[in-house]
């Protein structure tokens, strides 16, 4: 996200390989398993920082930008 609050968009090919399996929200934010690792609202995924989940899909914000991973059927 810009300083405006607008999502820069990110190019898939420069995105790590990241994989949602599990997403949950809660009252305090959500969890979600990527890469069969746990994370809470506010955890970093590596460069990125999880900061939204809802229950198919996981917000991550970072040096790329803002991207969402949703859930594969």
């Amino acid at each position: 996200m810009d300083e405006t609050g607008t999502e820069i968009p990110v190019a898939p090919e420069s995105r790590p390989a990241f994989r949602l399996s599990a997403a949950m929200p809660t009252r305090r934010g959500g969890i979600a398993v990527i890469n069969d690792r746990t994370y809470r609202t506010g955890d970093r995924v590596g460069v990125y920082t999880l900061v939204s989940v809802t229950d198919r899909t996981a917000k991550l914000e970072g040096p790329g930008g803002a991207f969402t991973l949703e859930i594969e059927r």
